[in-house]
């Protein structure tokens, strides 16, 4: 019992530690602005501001934004499902001129820093007439040179004898990969979505830049 004291007093403090946070954030969505930045700060506020919640979908057009960040999170993952699964099938398992050195260069894209491509984008994006639109948003994101590369080793990692034994029964490439290959690299998809899903619900820089419409930004 007494070993146990000190394990027991650090996990009630780990676990308040951990809770903090999220009782300060509630905490401060009921205090007003010079509330929220009093030096030092109020830890808690005189009146509860329960106005504040609404005041919110009064200020921003809340719903159009949200819808916004669903769609752009969807439509991404799904393009970079699609189109991923589809890139490391053809680097791992077909064979064409130039193979390693495309492959390479789409490797090449992880040591760029995004913001490098940025201003390029952002032309792109202008000259299609894409601005203030979810498509704009969305197309730099369709497809990642991440995506593509775990996609590869998911593939190479499957035995190719599955391949050859669909080969013989007839299958042609397509077959083989929607029928075959594909449900076999159900971990590697599902990984490659929640890392999606995360990296595009968080995004901030590159919407901040290609839309100005209030009413089309991302929450």
């Amino acid at each position: 019992p007494i070993a146990d004291g000190p394990d027991v007093h650090g996990g009630a403090v780990g676990g308040i530690l951990m809770v903090f946070p999220f009782i300060w954030q509630l905490i401060m969505s009921l205090s007003t602005n010079s509330q929220v930045t009093s030096v030092p700060p109020t830890f808690w506020p005189g009146t509860l501001q329960w106005g504040n919640f609404a005041e919110v979908f009064a200020s921003i057009p809340f719903l159009d934004q949200f819808w916004v960040s669903v769609s752009i999170t969807v439509l991404r993952t799904v393009g970079q499902l699609v189109l991923c699964s589809l890139a490391g099938y053809a680097f791992a398992r077909m064979q064409f001129p130039f193979k390693k050195v495309i492959f390479g260069l789409v490797l090449a894209i992880l040591m760029v820093p995004s913001e490098v491509y940025m201003i390029p984008q952002y032309q792109i994006i202008q000259n299609l007439g894409l601005l203030n639109t979810t498509a704009g948003i969305v197309l730099p994101g369709i497809f990642g040179a991440f995506g593509a590369f775990l996609m590869t080793q998911f593939f190479r990692a499957i035995p190719r004898e599955l391949e050859e034994a669909a080969r013989l029964d007839g299958c042609n490439p397509w077959q083989i990969y929607r029928r075959i290959m594909l449900p076999l690299v159900t971990p590697g998809l599902s990984a490659l979505a929640i890392l999606t899903i995360v990296w595009s619900w968080n995004d901030l820089l590159w919407p901040l830049v290609v839309s100005t419409d209030i009413t089309k930004m991302p929450l």
